[in-house]
């Protein structure tokens, strides 16, 4: 872990100026900091190697990250757009699970990598959401209500969606398994 402080010193110290470079010019941050892990990741330079210690502390980041956009939600938000988040939330996880499948398919993938492909994109992560409407300021508006809500029942329901895509195509769909955790939702 010791020989690994380096490499999280320079992520940190990366992050921080890309988020405040970012920030200055009204940018989403989240993306410039994904940037700045491809760029000083393996894709490109290669100064940050990824293995099993970096990949526990992304795993912490991650944990910590969505329980800051648990913090600045609500279920009185979720509830207050009702029918219009569950609109947006549906109609964008089908244009993704098609334009993936379709895509996929056009590229040449087979049918069941098409519909993990599809299906994969039909999720939205409701913690860059928060963070990217919360830096502008978004959060209280009726528009930040409506993403964060979609953001919440498509990041749920694209979870079932895999599952019970991965049952179906391996013959292993536990249709009592995923009824009795869609009651304990």
């Amino acid at each position: 872990m010791l020989s690994l402080l380096p490499e999280i010193v320079l992520i940190l110290l990366f992050g921080v100026v890309v988020g405040w470079a970012a920030s200055r010019l009204r940018l989403p941050v989240a993306v410039g900091q994904v940037l700045l892990g491809i760029i000083i990741g393996p894709p490109i330079l290669g100064w940050v190697s990824v293995d099993d210690n970096l990949r526990l502390l992304g795993e912490l980041g991650v944990l910590l990250l969505l329980g800051m956009a648990g913090l600045r939600l609500g279920l009185d938000r979720l509830v207050g757009v009702g029918m219009t988040g569950l609109w947006v939330a549906v109609l964008g996880m089908l244009f993704c699970l098609a334009g993936g499948y379709g895509f996929a398919t056009w590229w040449g993938s087979p049918a069941e990598e098409a519909i993990y492909i599809g299906v994969a994109l039909t999720a939205t992560s409701i913690a860059i959401s928060v963070q990217l409407l919360h830096q502008f300021g978004l959060m209280e508006r009726k528009v930040g209500r409506i993403v964060i809500a979609a953001a919440v029942i498509d990041d749920i329901l694209a979870l079932y969606l895999l599952a019970a895509a991965h049952g179906v195509l391996t013959n292993a769909l536990a249709p009592a398994r995923i009824a009795a955790s869609l009651v304990l939702v």
